[in-house]
């Protein structure tokens, strides 16, 4: 049989998806550095800082200077590669806390 037509409509562009992805790992970024300055702002110590701070300004930093740039490129091959350092990134924010 011989398979369907595929309608070029129905194709995303990589352009928009990569769009969309870079918006949400820059929005994390800046969630992850917002909850972690709120949270020691209601407990300022050094040990918080090191539990709370440091972990989100790393994966804020990786978010925006790593996988941003690779995600919003519009490349595919990059697109992957970003997306999975991101993906690893907030595994890893979810593993600290």
């Amino acid at each position: 049989a011989v398979p369907p037509a595929v309608d070029a409509s129905s194709i995303p562009d990589l352009s928009t998806v990569a769009l969309v992805a870079g918006q949400e790992n820059y929005g994390l970024a800046v969630v992850l550095l917002g909850e972690a300055l709120w949270s020691f702002s209601k407990a300022p110590s050094v040990d918080h800082a090191l539990k709370t701070l440091l972990p989100a300004i790393v994966a804020a930093a990786v978010l925006v200077a790593v996988s941003g740039p690779m995600i919003t490129s519009g490349d595919s091959g990059s697109v992957a590669t970003g997306l999975g350092i991101a993906t690893a990134t907030s595994v890893l924010m979810g593993a600290v806390y």
